[in-house]
């Protein structure tokens, strides 16, 4: 069984956080925990400080050996066993892929190369999924991400497949000069108030993560229980006594746009499974992971790269929306909504990519032959609100000296306004215009409706004074939670859900019949456009695997 340590030995995984300002948020909640258990050689850290997140992934892992209704690493033993049952023969097998986002395709991708049969169907016109890249965005060409954008250095699966692929990625630590701002009460606070603020926080939120372990460091299934019962909401009113409120505000603001929902709808677990528990060595809390990186030319140039790889190879039927799953005599069936009527297909397996929030509309779920588990999940696993906003300048505004801020910004900001955060997109490319990313979580962003760009504009330009009138007028907007082919941002485990729906996603069901994939099965990263790809070659092993361990071996 993984001990509390083995937290600790994994960190920089899954949570390093979807925006720039989260992740240096949580480095800061470490760096402070760090501190206070290391007084001495605070004027070291100062002097030597590097950053680096942390993450829950091992966690997550310890909920499964501690009996929840977990399936940790997702592949049962049921592709073997129905091999034995019916002597099917990779030749012989179809599979059909739900989904062409980047984890049906990556899934394609594998099994193409493994002579595995297999097709794609896909609701929308396009391919990509939620790596979604709109281009020539302005005059000098930039470009700005409808939904995934960032990389970090322990992406592993996407950086490989991108590397396999011929597609690149841009390192922008080197454009991203400037200071992360934070406006809370009409006031700015910068990076160096941060961590001497959440100290105290600190100690508390490491003190209860120490309740969840026995003196054995095994976790205890009543505490983690409890914490989950708990909103975030509750948490923060809770661990917050004694802490100035900016900084609760600010923790609470983070969560609500890193996971898309309001702090009394999460899990106080998303925030207690982020601290890194012990460290024997302070500078293990540094490293790579904060060097933030894209893909060159936009994150819709990794699938639209997967497209062309399957050209020829495997068929994308485009416009095929899935309204009804069912099992029986050995298959998978599939009847699907066309522009040429209703067409119901069979497969021997089938990989089911689609978000959950669109497989429980899908007549006939409920009644396959799954786990209660699985059940609950497709059901009920949270997503998040999740509003994408970018507007043009003339000019990067925002880095104007003369603002007179607490720093040169580099445009990402938090803030306790409506607009909640910003980032900057136009960083790395060509041109001097800018381009500002506002991402809106939560209330704001299930409620968001046109006429709160303006608004935005109006408090830009309290934080940075002069830069509505820099306004070049293009903007685009990409409300996730009303998308017809997704309708929600990303995964968000709600109150209650971590110990209970976040890892059963992932299982294959239906004695190996039908498999799934997707952002939201991936435990190390769900929500990343890295999880999505991970889990695309998990699904694909899953099917691969026990027909290659079947094979004789070369002489």
């Amino acid at each position: 069984m993984p001990d509390r340590g083995a937290i600790s030995q994994n960190a920089g995984r899954m949570a390093s956080g979807r925006t720039p300002l989260f992740r240096k948020l949580m480095q800061t909640v470490q760096q402070a925990h760090w501190i206070n258990s290391h007084p001495d050689k605070e004027q070291l850290f100062y002097e030597t400080r590097a950053a680096r997140s942390v993450s829950r992934r091992d966690f997550v892992r310890l909920l499964g050996a501690a009996g929840f209704a977990t399936a940790v690493g997702g592949i049962p033993g049921s592709n073997l066993a129905r091999e034995k049952k019916t002597g099917a023969r990779i030749s012989g097998g179809s599979v059909a892929i739900l989904g062409a986002g980047v984890a049906g395709l990556t899934a394609a991708y594998r099994l193409q190369k493994a002579c595995v049969p297999c097709e794609i169907f896909e609701a929308s016109g396009r391919t990509g999924g939620r790596m979604f890249t709109k281009r020539n965005f302005n005059s000098d060409r930039m470009f700005c991400e409808l939904g995934g954008e960032l990389v970090d250095s322990d992406h592993a699966d996407l950086i490989q497949l991108a590397a396999e692929l011929g597609v690149e990625i841009q390192e922008l630590k080197g454009n991203d000069k400037g200071v992360d701002l934070y406006y809370f009460g009409g006031k700015h606070y910068h990076d160096e108030e941060l961590i001497p603020a959440f100290q105290s926080f600190a100690a508390r939120l490491a003190a209860d993560q120490g309740t969840l372990y026995d003196k054995d460091q095994q976790l205890i299934p009543e505490r983690a229980e409890h914490f989950d019962r708990l909103s975030l909401a509750e948490y923060l009113a809770a661990a917050g006594k004694g802490v100035d409120q900016w900084v609760i505000d600010l923790l609470r603001v983070a969560y609500v746009i890193e996971y898309g929902r309001d702090s009394d709808e999460q899990s106080a677990l998303n925030l207690i499974t982020y601290l890194e528990p012990e460290t024997k060595d302070g500078f293990k809390l540094y490293g790579s992971s904060d060097e933030s990186k894209r893909i060159k030319g936009g994150s819709g140039t990794l699938p639209d790269a997967l497209t062309r790889a399957l050209d020829g190879k495997v068929k994308i039927n485009r416009g095929f929306r899935l309204v009804k799953l069912g099992n029986g005599n050995g298959v998978i069936a599939l009847t699907f909504s066309t522009d040429d009527g209703t067409r119901t297909l069979k497969f021997e397996r089938a990989i089911c990519t689609l978000p959950f929030t669109m497989l429980r509309l899908v007549e006939g779920v409920d009644r396959l032959p799954i786990s209660p588990a699985k059940k609950r999940s497709i059901a009920h696993l949270g997503y998040g609100y999740n509003v994408k906003l970018m507007l043009g300048f003339t000019e990067r505004w925002w880095r104007n000296l003369e603002l007179h801020l607490p720093g040169p910004s580099n445009g990402s900001i938090f803030t306790d306004l409506p607009l909640q955060a910003t980032w900057e997109t136009s960083r790395g490319q060509e041109g001097s215009r800018g381009v500002l990313t506002n991402f809106m979580g939560g209330s704001t962003g299930k409620n968001f409706a046109p006429a709160r760009i303006d608004k935005v504009k109006e408090e830009l330009n309290r934080i940075f004074p002069g830069i509505k009138d820099k306004f070049d007028g293009n903007r685009a907007v990409m409300n996730w939670p009303v998308y017809q082919y997704v309708k929600g941002s990303y995964t968000c485990p709600l109150v209650g859900q971590f110990t209970t729906l976040l890892e059963s996603a992932g299982t294959a069901e239906v004695d190996g019949q039908l498999l799934f994939a997707g952002e939201h099965t991936s435990p190390d990263f769900s929500g990343f456009m890295n999880g999505g790809i991970q889990s695309g070659n998990r699904a694909a092993q899953e099917i691969i695997a026990p027909f290659k361990a079947k094979l004789p071996k070369a002489a």
